[in-house]
């Protein structure tokens, strides 16, 4: 790192980085700011700036130098992002900025995608590069100084201009003196006819070099424009790279890249299939409809119960702390009580952790109580459901598993079930060898309880945690089926690890070991089993099966399956519509509102027909994370479709049909006009670009 006073350049440590950096240094240093500019700010050398300045020397090594990210890491958390500055000295912009430089983390801990640009002093030679930086610098200093690039670019050209007329009026001296020198008083009239006459001729001369020097100065700025509009579209923004490109076509700009990028621009958005548009930014603007979390709005209607209270940790235990907090686990607004589990430490040098569970009333606080608990690292108490008649059931973890039911309303455990049934012998449990916390709780293999929608009546004991799978081969896995009024054991379904309800879906499903169990819902009645097959194997988590909403009624089953292989089942009649087993074929999936499938096949987003498996669309990228659904949100549906894809921060629209793009530029201008629907460059936009004035010529 080099510093000038308050400004710290940063660079991968190489040699050429090094001479670069110190190059700038010198060149900061030795600059001599405008009698305009310091009549402005106040700033009368680059030295005497105060307020701290980052500027990131870029090359394909920069990404991986760990001074660069320390750097700015510590100017973001002092909120200067915006003090950031880049200089792209080789590469690719995507190779060669940190993606610290790509997302700013914001005060409220939100991660907001920015898009920075560089100076840009790329070359093929050591001459041409210092060439570039002789401008270049200019655009680094114009936030420094607090002032816009075009007014130090004018101040530069300004002084090129005064050195040529310097120079021409001394050949005019030269010439005027010489003259006087040849001729003889005689001719002295007709000399200075002669002498007035090469002054107009040098006058014409100087106008027009002076024409050319503007006209030139404009084509410099269409050819830097043509260079971050050629960054945009590599970046895949589209719409922004036509929008630079019209600010000066077709009347002019036509001796750089402008109209080749207009081109290629226009036949990348109007191809068929999946093209990219524009940035995720700009494309919420106006194309994108924001729907609210449904799970916050139901957080947000919810009344009664908090999830979480404090209480004061008991005098018994000193552990330096005032207070712990609870967990809200069960709640009932029917009987007005809730039950909460927290934990605190010991003491104040011991790892282990007591364990509480409390009652809290919601009308008659005083009645709140904790339940009996052990002292034991890793003994707790957990309330799973809180049955019709108001008593609650759950599970104690001491030594083994054992299950309880508890009256809050008279702070007593009773009896786990209701009165026996003719085969209630057979129900899961038996008296514990060792003392828990009360003589009434039965030692079992269940884990926890649960209900599902659609089963109305029952309760479930699982005796498998379902987010484990570790050991789950050896594992004795049952799950129980009780009538919740009156509590009563009724039979058992082998081998059944969790019964879920996917959203949307008609039916109960049944994860196991062998393969997957389908039930009906009111009444839950086992219907048929889906057998796993080899590399065709169902999940026994809950969290890869989803059923979509269709509007004709199909209740299909979506198997986001063992190695990322995906499955479509009809669920009416167990018939398996596809497989997908791409090679490389990625673990994530989201279903669109279509009931397409988004994926990624060896990193490429890719989109699949579910009744065939086909490939319906491909994006022609590479994914550094999961591509999202972007497109419009279907309410009924709940989910969103598939005609927009976000992927890195640019959205793809999906085209049926590829437009064609004229051959003639003033055609394809009109055409981007078109397909801009009135876009226009933002005031930031501009001020980015240095485009403060739409250009003269421009459509």
């Amino acid at each position: 790192m080099l510093r000038l006073n308050a400004i710290e350049i940063v660079f991968p440590d190489t040699p050429a980085m090094l001479s670069l950096a110190e190059r700038l240094r010198k060149d900061l240093e030795a600059y001599r700011v405008p009698r305009a500019v310091v009549e402005k700010t106040g700033i009368r050398s680059v030295p005497d700036v105060t307020d701290p300045w980052l500027i990131v020397l870029c090359t394909p090594e920069t990404p991986a130098s760990p001074e660069v990210k320390e750097r700015i890491a510590a100017f973001t958390e002092a909120g200067n992002y915006h003090r950031i500055l880049t200089l792209l000295a080789d590469g690719l912009p995507e190779q060669s900025f940190p993606v610290e430089l790509m997302v700013e983390t914001l005060p409220d801990g939100s991660r907001a995608v920015r898009e920075p640009l560089a100076a840009n002093i790329t070359a093929e030679t050591e001459r041409e590069r210092a060439k570039k930086l002789s401008v270049e610098k200019l655009r680094l200093l114009a936030p420094i100084l607090g002032v816009s690039f075009d007014e130090l670019l004018n101040r530069r050209r300004r002084n090129q201009m005064r050195i040529a007329a310097a120079i021409s009026a001394v050949i005019l001296l030269s010439a005027a003196a010489f003259s006087l020198y040849a001729f003889n008083r005689m001719r002295v009239i007709a000399g200075q006819n002669a002498a007035l006459s090469e002054q107009f001729a040098l006058a014409e001369m100087e106008r027009d070099a002076a024409q050319e020097q503007r006209d030139a100065a404009r084509e410099e700025f269409a050819g830097t424009t043509a260079i971050r509009a050629r960054e945009v579209l590599d970046r895949g923004d589209c719409e922004l790279a036509m929008l630079l490109c019209l600010e000066f076509l077709p009347e002019s700009g036509q001796t750089t890249e402008l109209p080749g990028i207009l081109d290629e621009a226009l036949h990348k958005i109007c191809s068929q299939g999946y093209v990219p548009v524009t940035s995720v930014k700009e494309y919420a603007k106006t194309r994108y409809t924001r729907v609210e979390d449904r799970d916050k709005k139901e957080d947000e209607a919810e009344v009664g119960f908090p999830k979480t209270i404090a209480m004061p940790v008991p005098e018994e235990f000193d552990n330096g702390k005032e207070s712990f907090e609870l967990d809200l686990e069960v709640s009932s607004e029917e009987f007005g009580y809730a039950v909460y589990r927290g934990s605190f430490s010991r003491d104040r040098t011991s790892g282990g952790n007591v364990y509480r569970t409390r009652v809290c009333f919601r009308d008659e606080p005083e009645r709140d109580h904790y339940l009996p608990f052990s002292e034991y690292n890793g003994d707790w108490v957990a309330a799973d459901i809180i049955l019709p008649d108001g008593t609650f059931i759950g599970t104690e973890s001491a030594y083994s598993c054992c299950i309880y039911r508890y009256n809050p309303f008279t702070a007593e455990f009773l009896p786990l079930y209701d009165e026996a049934a003719e085969e209630q012998d057979k129900a899961p449990g038996i008296t514990p060898e060792k003392r828990t916390i009360t003589p009434l709780a039965l030692q079992s293999d269940i884990k926890y309880f649960g209900t599902v929608e659609g089963a109305e009546g029952l309760v479930f004991g699982y005796t498998w945690y379902s987010s484990s799978t570790h050991n789950i081969g050896s594992a004795d896995i049952n799950t129980y089926v009780f009538s919740e009024k009156p509590f009563r054991y009724l039979y058992t379904l082998d081998d059944t690890v969790i019964l879920i309800r996917p959203e949307g879906s008609r039916y109960i499903l049944g994860t196991t070991r062998h393969g997957l169990t389908v039930f009906s819902t009111d009444p839950f009645e086992y219907r048929y089993t889906l057998e796993n097959e080899p590399g065709l194997e169902f999940p026994t988590d809950h969290y890869s099966y989803e059923t979509p909403v269709f509007a004709d009624g199909r209740n299909w089953l979506y198997v986001n399956g063992n190695s990322g292989v995906k499955s479509v089942y009809d669920l009416d009649d167990g018939a398996r519509l596809s497989v997908i087993s791409e090679p490389q074929l990625s673990y994530s999936m989201s279903i669109s509102s279509e009931g397409l499938i988004l994926s990624q096949v060896k990193s490429v987003p890719t989109l699949f027909r579910p009744e065939d498996g086909s490939v319906f669309g491909t994006i022609s990228t590479e994914a550094m994370n999961s591509p999202e659904l972007f497109g419009d949100y279907d309410g009924e549906a709940g989910r969103r479709s598939a005609m927009a894809v976000q992927v890195r921060g640019i959205v793809y629209e999906y085209r049926e049909k590829e437009r064609q793009v004229p051959e003639d530029l003033s055609g394809q201008a009109a055409l981007a006009e078109e397909l801009l629907n009135g876009r226009e460059l933002t005031e930031i936009e501009r001020d980015t670009f240095s485009l403060e004035l739409k250009q003269e010529g421009s459509v």
